[in-house]
């Protein structure tokens, strides 16, 4: 009985080292599976990604399409302010062109108007501080602010505030100094 006891055990051993020989080869085909998974999730999200900056250029380039046939640009030129900050004074200075429907574009051309548009940027410029005039995204915000600035003053001369008119379709700005 102890030669059969002893059997036993050593036919157990046997099959304990040549059961574990089952479970190395599938941890490995776990990992390989959670890396093709993984490998093929990330590849998904860069071409997603890709495909996303393809249609918005697209849908970027249409806008302007239309701009170029709906609006006329009308130059405001140069808009000076000094802008304050804790040092003092600094100068800041951007050229103005607005793209304007046509269906206003003679009146927002005349001389009077524009100097009017001219006097409230430059106000409005003059309201900014140097961290958002330094602030990676100024442009976005100089653009956005004076549109919304524009259409409230043109609101203001042509007499119909309280609506939502937009005579302005985009202000484009070049030439942003500040010193």
């Amino acid at each position: 009985m102890a030669e059969d006891a002893k059997g036993d055990e050593e036919q157990i051993g046997e099959k304990k080292a040549s059961g574990g020989g089952y479970l190395g080869p599938a941890l490995a085909l776990l990992v390989l599976i959670v890396f093709v998974l993984t490998a093929g999730f990330v590849l998904y999200g860069a071409l997603s990604a890709q495909e996303e900056t393809e249609d918005s250029q697209e849908t970027r380039d249409q806008p302007e399409r239309d701009l170029l046939e709906e609006c006329q640009p009308v130059p405001l030129g140069d808009v000076m302010a000094n802008v304050g900050n804790e040092q003092g004074l600094r100068y800041c200075k951007v050229n103005v062109e607005l793209w304007v429907v046509n269906e206003q574009a003679e009146q927002v051309a005349r001389e009077e108007v524009r100097r009017i548009l001219h006097e409230a940027l430059e106000e409005r410029l003059h309201s900014f501080d140097m961290e958002e005039l330094s602030s990676e995204y100024v442009h976005t915000k100089l653009r956005t602010t004076f549109k919304d600035e524009l259409n409230n003053e043109l609101r203001t001369i042509f007499r119909s505030e309280g609506t939502d008119t937009e005579y302005i379709e985009k202000v484009v700005l070049t030439g942003l100094l500040v010193q």
